[in-house]
């Protein structure tokens, strides 16, 4: 049987969650949080970038509050999820934001197996996470869910690349690297959703 005999169900869909599953970029948003509330800790933080951005991404979850219910999600999308969980499917959220706030938007929403983000050491972005689902599934062994350019390397190992939210440019790029199943197109709207999400109002 070929990878494209493969039933679906039998092929764990991994879905990245900034952009792609949300509207907005969970690292943004806390980062935010933490500005707004604690500025003395958000200035205290800026050095450890200078470790890497996992380090950082770390200690901003650990000190702020993410309310799940509020995160602008890609409803289309999220309801072909919904289905495709139905249909026995394995679902993992994977994403480059920290772990802590991964697995808070992903019990929240309740239908994923794993939730898996960066942990303080590893930034799981582009070839880290590649390279980690690759390691679990191996090479073609996963549907993979993303959005951006960073995906593109993840998209090469994926059996199938799901484009969510993405320009012309990636869609049109995604489909020269990987196999592409599914599309589901920026929802009208895009622009003011992502600005109400990040509060650029509040910002101003």
């Amino acid at each position: 049987m070929s990878d494209q005999q493969i039933p679906l169900c039998n092929i764990p869909l991994c879905v990245d969650l900034d952009g792609t599953l949300s509207k907005g970029d969970m690292t943004i948003e806390s980062a935010y949080l933490l500005f707004r509330h604690k500025p003395a800790l958000f200035f205290k933080f800026l050095p450890i970038l200078l470790k890497g951005k996992a380090p950082f991404k770390r200690k901003v979850a650990e000190n702020t509050e993410i309310d799940p219910e509020n995160i602008p999600l890609n409803k289309d999308f999220l309801e072909y999820l919904k289905d495709e969980k139905k249909k026995g499917r394995k679902l993992l959220l994977v994403s480059a934001s920290d772990e802590i706030l991964v697995r808070k938007v992903g019990d929240a929403i309740g239908i994923f197996d794993e939730c898996i983000g960066s942990d303080g050491e590893r930034n799981l972005r582009s070839g880290n996470k590649r390279d980690y689902l690759v390691a679990r599934f191996g090479e073609k062994g996963f549907d993979y869910a993303g959005n951006d350019a960073p995906d593109y390397k993840v998209w090469e190992a994926a059996l199938h690349a799901l484009v969510v939210n993405a320009s012309d440019s990636v869609a049109a790029r995604a489909a020269e690297v990987s196999l592409v199943s599914h599309k589901f197109p920026p929802e009208k709207g895009q622009i003011r959703s992502i600005l109400k999400a990040l509060r650029v109002h509040q910002w101003m």
